[in-house]
């Protein structure tokens, strides 16, 4: 009697993420050597200097950087497809080792600093260097963040990794671009019942292109509009209002995914600070493409940032589980709003910082006095918003440990809950 055999089921979502990683490492390959050949012609044919070759290595980089991270993913999605008796890659727990390499940090940031004077050397040193430095405190928040804390499934932890870079960004850059059109559109309808300031604006665009790179030219023509309240409080509604509202809202689109596995708080949470993480990682990468005197400062301050994106979207990954596991969408809205409120408060006294320089000595008046008023404690503010975020990050964490215990402890076997 001939026994019919089990007909295997497709591994759909193996197949889908196999398919996402290798284009994402092969197109990240593609670009990166691409890249390397192109800095190198550059530099033997003498048509640039090691300055001026310096962002193209730094892509390069950043790109074979990426492509390391989907690696995991695409192994694990091999290893399912195929059945393979190999043990998946899962996504580890190192707390301890990144709390080792932030105390170098200090001296990446030092050594960086140095590099970024020496042009001959920095094409091929710093891009290196500030790769390392750019994700280490990343990672150690990150760390620290999900102490004591489990994914139910910890392979996803890569899957997630995947998601963000090769279709989370893209989304979010796409809708920040159209938000931008949007708006610009919205203009051009102003504009055409005002031809004046159609006029004004065109003079404008003229007066910036032939100032060139003159630094003072371009702050005296700006200054002009910048202490006008009605462009001031229109940068800040859009940077401040509408960019923080759309970020912390697709920065973890990758949990919808996830959402009908048994999604736990700890799974948002914990899947939401990934999210975050690799957000702040490829926009502090992207901010550093091209070195400038500021590198310390920008390096510096990214720190308070990875704090930023990574609680504020572990706080609306918890609040995401609360609502698609338990019925808590009034909590989601809430977690919603308060990551919202963070993100807007930084984004607020990060740009005052940068535009109370332009406004001294205008003898600004109104909201462009207050501004410039809040521009000259935005250090400090800043520095006490990444305070709060880190101690929200870190109460989170044992809020949610202290419930796991709970369930632990209530299990019918007194292992591990189901």
């Amino acid at each position: 009697m001939i026994t019919a055999q089990p007909v295997k089921k497709f591994d759909l979502p193996a197949f889908l993420m196999l398919l996402l990683s290798g284009v994402g490492v092969l197109g990240g390959l593609a670009i990166s050597v691409g890249l390397v050949f192109t800095g190198v012609f550059a530099l033997v044919t003498g048509g640039v200097s090691g300055g001026q070759a310096l962002p193209i290595f730094s892509l390069a980089w950043s790109s074979f950087f990426f492509v390391l991270l989907l690696l995991p993913s695409l192994v694990n999605a091999f290893i399912r497809l195929l059945e393979l008796k190999q043990p998946l890659l899962h996504f580890p727990h190192h707390l301890r080792l990144a709390s080792l390499c932030m105390t170098f940090f200090p001296a990446l940031v030092i050594l960086g600093h140095y590099l970024t004077t020496q042009s001959t050397v920095s094409w091929l040193l710093l891009p290196p260097l500030q790769t390392v430095a750019v994700l280490i405190p990343i990672w150690w928040v990150f760390e620290v963040g999900r102490r004591g804390l489990v994914m139910g499934e910890r392979r996803q932890g890569w899957n997630l990794i995947s998601f963000n870079f090769l279709i989370s960004q893209p989304i979010i850059i796409t809708a920040e671009l159209i938000l931008i059109v949007f708006l610009a559109g919205l203009a051009g309808l102003w504009l055409a019942g005002h031809p004046k300031m159609f006029e004004e604006l065109l003079r404008l665009a003229h007066r910036i292109n032939d100032a060139g790179m003159d630094t003072v030219i371009l702050q005296r023509i700006l200054l002009s509009y910048l202490g006008r309240p009605v462009v001031l409080l229109g940068i800040l509604v859009v940077a401040a209002g509408l960019i923080p509202l759309l970020e912390e809202l697709l920065k973890p689109l990758a949990l919808w995914g996830l959402a009908g596995r048994h999604f736990t708080p700890v799974d948002g949470f914990v899947g939401g600070m990934l999210c975050g993480a690799t957000f702040a990682l490829m926009e502090t990468l992207g901010n550093l493409t091209s070195p400038t005197e500021a590198w310390t400062v920008i390096m510096v301050g990214r720190l308070g940032t990875a704090v930023l994106h990574i609680t504020a979207s572990g706080l609306v990954g918890w609040g995401l589980a609360s609502a698609l596991g338990q019925g808590k969408y009034i909590r989601l809205g809430a977690i919603y709003l308060i990551s919202v409120s963070l993100h807007a408060l930084w984004n607020i006294f990060g740009m005052l910082a940068g535009i109370a320089p332009l406004l001294e000595g205008s003898g600004a008046v109104g909201i462009t006095a207050l501004s410039q008023r809040l521009g000259g404690i935005a250090p400090s503010a800043l520095t006490l918003l990444t305070i709060t975020m880190f101690l929200i990050l870190l109460r989170s964490n044992h809020s949610l440990r202290k419930t796991a215990e709970g369930a632990l402890s209530l299990s019918p076997a007194g292992g591990e809950t189901p």
